[in-house]
């Protein structure tokens, strides 16, 4: 796996990591064969880092750009990530694979949401 995410401090650096990812993917010859997948980000869902629709957009343009090295893209998020943006089912469309986290470990009940609720 690959990963890249971002920050409070910079929320555009994770544009120069993606962009930083793909040129190391794509000018090592043995990208395609030791690479696994591709994750967005940690929790972008989660975090609302990105909404849904540019995240979805974000994947296909990473699919479409590492489509020579046949490497599935997907997210790093939780269930809860999906569950409040209603399933994000751009986001469930746009990916290759689930790559949820199902072991939270800063609460208990995170995969109710019950502990982010205003």
């Amino acid at each position: 796996m690959i990963w890249f995410g971002w920050d409070d401090l910079d929320r555009d650096i994770w544009k120069t990591r993606r962009d930083n990812v793909f040129k190391t993917l794509l000018s090592n010859p043995k990208a395609k064969f030791v690479i696994r997948a591709l994750q967005f980000g940690s929790e972008p869902l989660f975090d609302s880092a990105l909404d849904p629709e540019l995240l979805a957009q974000q994947v296909r343009a990473a699919k479409d750009t590492l489509a020579s090295l046949e490497i599935p893209v997907t997210v790093s998020d939780m269930a809860y990530g999906f569950q409040k943006h209603g399933g994000a089912p751009d986001v469930l469309a746009a990916i290759d694979v689930i790559d949820a986290h199902i072991l939270p470990f800063f609460a208990s009940d995170a995969s109710t949401g019950e502990c982010f609720k205003d």
